[in-house]
């Protein structure tokens, strides 16, 4: 279990400045979340970890999870083209229905049309846009 209920004290307690408090959140999460993934990946014995998240969006951010990551012995994927956000799962969502219902049956996906844009053609005539 990944316990922060430290740092919030912590962060309560001492009076930091904003920016000092920021640096202080961000470094402990990033630092504990690779901790915590790395020691799930031995103990798996995967060296794969795929990052997504909204907060993944901040390339300062990413570029520290991943290195943490990397840190910890783990081989860290993140986002190059599609968005760590909802709008990658919104993707993924896309792509496991298309190729799920390919075979000619209709799907409803609740998905931005920016999104289904980012496809593979030939998933894209299954999928319908109401939008």
């Amino acid at each position: 279990m990944l316990d922060l209920a430290p740092l919030f004290c912590a962060l309560l307690d001492e009076g930091f400045s904003a920016k000092d408090g920021a640096e202080l959140f961000h470094g402990t999460l990033i630092d504990a979340l690779a901790a915590w993934i790395g020691g799930a990946a031995e103990r798996l014995g995967h060296r794969g970890v795929a990052l997504g998240g909204g907060c993944l969006m901040n390339a300062v951010s990413r570029r520290a999870f991943r290195d943490a990551c990397a840190n910890w012995g783990s081989n860290p994927f993140s986002r190059e083209k599609i968005p760590c956000n909802d709008g990658g799962l919104s993707l993924g969502t896309g792509v496991s229905g298309a190729r799920r219902f390919s075979g000619g049956e209709g799907m409803c996906l609740a998905i931005p049309a920016r999104v289904i844009e980012l496809l593979p053609t030939r998933w894209r005539a299954s999928v319908s846009t109401v939008l």
